[in-house]
């Protein structure tokens, strides 16, 4: 079954919309808040993220993407590497080359090891630090209430750091 659902409600002249497409091989959402303008079509659109899922048969294709998706899950989601910016009247979208680069080469390196360490979880250690995250933490994970250290398990970032500070004999 392939079909679309576009909604939209106004309220306190801002439109917030969503927009989903689904097919047998993906779905697609697309969405968020228009600020509304005397003249419509210069109404402001603000990085919509467009997510993407593809249909787990299609996922398997790529191995890192397929590995780390709930076993259950009909469709597995790609990273957000687009998103919608610009007016109604004038709508555009941006790619996000930097989180295009981090997917690829976790895919790539996942698995692979540098000295001992996953390489993978490297560059996803680098780019949580990148992102503001620290080792460890999930992306929209809040710290612990006041900066107490939890027993989670250290970030390969740090284990390949210290690997790294070590006194060579």
């Amino acid at each position: 079954m392939s079909g679309f659902e576009v909604r939209a409600d106004i309220r306190e002249g801002n439109i917030n919309t969503a927009c989903n497409l689904w097919s047998p091989a993906f779905i697609m959402n697309v969405g968020g808040k228009v600020d509304m303008a005397t003249v419509l079509t210069n109404s402001t659109i603000r990085d919509w993220p467009v997510k993407l899922s593809l249909a787990r048969a299609l996922a398997r294709k790529v191995p890192y993407l397929a590995a780390h998706a709930p076993a259950d899950a009909a469709y597995v989601p790609l990273p957000v590497l687009f998103k919608v910016n610009g007016t109604l009247g004038l709508p555009a979208t941006s790619f996000d080359a930097a989180a295009f680069a981090q997917w690829t080469a976790q895919s790539l390196l996942q698995g692979q090891t540098v000295g001992g360490v996953d390489a993978g979880n490297v560059v996803r250690g680098l780019s949580d630090l990148l992102g503001g995250r620290k080792p460890g933490e999930k992306a929209g994970a809040s710290p612990p209430p006041g900066g107490v250290s939890t027993n989670a398990p250290a970030s390969p970032l740090d284990d390949l750091l210290e690997r790294l500070n070590r006194p060579r004999n």
